[in-house]
């Protein structure tokens, strides 16, 4: 059973990272009616948290989703946010869920229910040692964050994409930083670049390798946006009447993980750059 007391895969004690996140949400606070549905926001997720922590509580994980969207034109404006750029897949949104004593790997989407999809056991066997190679421990709670390649586009077949580590080993890793939380899929990365052939024949670095079929994308700082979505998002997309690459996600490299409570969350230090995104629609 885990509790407040246990330290996360950083080392960091889980009090400090759940209580870190009352501090954040009461940082800055007055006296109007907002704030006080704001603490009131906070205060319930945070006590959630402490509960479901404090009991070894392994629970579905609502994965953070980016809310703004900015077109391509208007990416400049985060260019000195301290944000990176991943390619977007045309994917389903997935969870990767280890579930607690069986050990039993499933697909999850970002509606709370089972994916539609029936993935190989070779697939299946890939993302489990992704975590093996994270440290993870058999029969622990773990929850990876990715997509699914296979239920949207037709030209990469059960292949999936992991950017993002939830929970490892029974801890969520609020409070952490999507840096931190990168290097550790870095660091188990099981050759050089995912490579594929795109329709119009030409080869697409799609990322780092993480298995034959898992693709881990890159993190290109704001100089390289606009060479990215000449040089793959354009080359991996013609041919193709519907996109299999998107356009870029915007993801601030310190920003925190929250709890994940709710289909909008973490929207703070996330943005998206489509290639069906014809105005600015930001909304911070």
């Amino acid at each position: 059973m885990r509790g407040l007391g246990d330290r996360d895969v950083f080392g960091v004690p889980v009090s400090q990272r759940v209580f870190g996140l009352i501090g954040a949400g009461l940082w800055g606070l007055g006296f109007g009616v907002v704030d006080v549905v704001w603490l009131v926001y906070w205060g319930g997720f945070v006590l959630g948290e402490c509960l479901a922590i404090g009991r070894g509580m392994e629970r579905y994980v609502y994965p953070p989703r980016p809310k703004d969207k900015i077109p391509r034109s208007a990416l400049g404006s985060f260019s000195s946010g301290g944000y990176v750029g991943q390619l977007k897949f045309n994917d389903s949104r997935c969870v990767f869920w280890f579930r607690e004593g069986s050990g039993k790997v499933e697909f999850w989407d970002r509606h709370r229910a089972l994916l539609a999809y029936d993935p190989p056991a070779s697939l299946v066997g890939e993302v489990r040692g992704v975590v093996e190679r994270l440290g993870g421990r058999p029969g622990e709670w773990h929850v990876l964050d990715g997509g699914c390649i296979h239920k949207k586009h037709a030209w990469l077949k059960h292949q999936v994409a992991v950017w993002d580590v939830l929970v490892l080993n029974g801890v969520p890793l609020l409070g952490s930083s999507y840096q931190e939380r990168y290097k550790l899929l870095e660091g188990v990365v099981t050759g050089g670049s995912f490579v594929r052939k795109a329709k119009c024949g030409a080869e697409v670095d799609l990322g780092l390798s993480l298995g034959e079929s898992v693709v881990l994308p890159r993190c290109f700082s704001p100089g390289e946006w606009e060479g990215v979505w000449r040089g793959t998002v354009e080359v991996a997309n013609r041919g193709w009447e519907n996109p299999c690459l998107e356009g870029l996600v915007l993801k601030r490299l310190s920003g925190r993980l929250e709890p994940g409570l709710g289909e909008d969350n973490n929207t703070g230090w996330l943005a998206k750059s489509r290639v069906s995104t014809g105005r600015h629609r930001y909304s911070g």
